[in-house]
């Protein structure tokens, strides 16, 4: 299985990465992330143009949180690069094994892999 990453790209699309591909339109309030193994999340768009993301609970699965290094800033994680995060956004990193992230409501599987 692969890790799973959480970003911001643009103002409008929330990226999840890795053992799900998907990309969620984002408009308004934060929004909360549910993973399977237990961790949550809270991500949103900020007025001063980043995208922020606080981990409420470590699930076994959970990696790291990548702080964004700011506007016009490129990261230098390999595992932000690998996810193509822009330098606005915090990456959320999951260790192999996530089957299942829900966001704003939105659930999402990973593809199983045999």
């Amino acid at each position: 299985m692969k890790k799973l990453t959480v970003c911001g790209a643009s103002d409008d699309i929330i990226e999840i990465s890795g053992a799900i591909e998907e990309e969620i339109s984002y408009y308004g309030a934060k929004k909360m992330i549910n993973f399977s193994d237990g961790t949550k999340a809270r991500i949103g768009y900020e007025d001063d143009g980043l995208w922020k993301i606080k981990v409420i609970k470590e699930g076994p699965l959970f990696e790291k949180l990548v702080t964004g290094p700011g506007e016009d800033k490129q990261h230098n994680d390999p595992d932000a690069v690998t996810a193509k995060a822009h330098g606005r956004s915090d990456v959320l990193v999951m260790k192999p094994g996530i089957t299942e992230v829900i966001i704003g409501g939105r659930k999402f599987k990973a593809e199983i892999q045999e």
